[in-house]
């Protein structure tokens, strides 16, 4: 009976011929516990029904030996149910055949944890359907090489959610390379928390595209040093202009003036400001009307 297999220890399994691999029947199968799980062989594994992946618990996915998971087929990854993936561990997932990782599905990539994810090598990733990473967390964004992020394609970075990227960490953001950047928009890169801001290189950070992308609380929490190796500085003025129009019933003509304060962050070069000003904070010029038009 199908119970008889909860007794079953990890030697007795990795003992067992092939070929009675192909008798596992799915309730035979969630018998197992997980450490006799651990006990299968790349040849034994490899001929197991694919419908015995439907019973295919967490535990047991945790359990799976990695050098297994090389020879896993398209049929039986694709029957595995989506919290079983909640087991896997970076180890496997390194192990897993690249051809598989298209057959991804968002509701199984969204039970992967952050640590899993750091078993993705680039070539593997590169497979990913963009879907898969629509819900992605921050706690998985923090999970990815930077090496691998960095090898995505635009439809897949695009995909990510721009609150995912408050999962960014220090190392990783200290290993991001213009390619990557340039492929983030503004809501990507307004989520990035200031210590990975100014964890990324010099010349990541220095880049004109990336600076014009950022917030005003993000230019302002970039440190003097920062400002130094990138070649920045902040450059504050006063805006002032005047007018003459009617100011009373009789329409008799005032002349009178508006001034407002402004910063910009400013790339300086040998030559200078080499470069439009960048908005530094939600300062604009007050409203028109600020006391010298009591008439409307």
């Amino acid at each position: 009976p199908p119970t008889a297999f909860e007794g079953f220890q990890p030697a007795q399994i990795g003992v067992l011929p092939p070929e009675f691999m192909v008798e596992f029947s799915p309730k035979e199968f969630e018998s197992l516990p997980p450490e006799a799980v651990g006990g299968f062989k790349p040849r034994q594994f490899k001929v197991l029904p694919p419908e015995v992946f439907e019973a295919l618990d967490l535990d047991q996915a945790q359990a799976l030996p990695p050098n297994v998971m090389k020879v896993m087929e398209s049929d039986q990854f694709q029957l595995m149910p989506p919290e079983a993936f909640g087991g896997f561990e970076a180890k496997q997932l390194k192990r897993l055949p690249v051809d598989l990782i298209e057959n991804f599905s968002p509701e199984a990539f969204a039970e992967l944890d952050g640590d899993a994810i750091t078993g993705f090598k680039p070539r593997a990733a590169q497979k990913f359907d963009p879907e898969v990473f629509e819900e992605i967390t921050p706690d998985q964004m923090s999970g990815w090489n930077p090496k691998t992020l960095s090898k995505l394609s635009g439809d897949q970075i695009g995909s990510f959610p721009a609150a995912a990227f408050e999962g960014v960490t220090e190392q990783q953001a200290k290993k991001f390379n213009g390619k990557f950047i340039e492929k983030l928009d503004f809501s990507q890169i307004r989520s990035l928390e200031p210590e990975a801001l100014e964890a990324m290189p010099s010349k990541t950070l220095g880049k004109i595209e990336f600076l014009e992308k950022l917030s005003p609380d993000q230019a302002r929490s970039l440190s003097p040093e920062l400002f130094r190796k990138t070649g920045l500085e902040v450059s504050r003025h006063q805006h002032e202009w005047g007018h003459s129009h009617g100011n009373d019933p009789l329409a008799n003509p005032v002349e009178h003036g508006h001034n407002y304060s402004h910063a910009h962050l400013v790339k300086v070069g040998s030559g200078g400001h080499e470069h439009d000003h960048l908005n530094l904070d939600n300062t604009y010029a007050p409203i028109h009307n600020d006391g010298t038009h009591p008439f409307g």
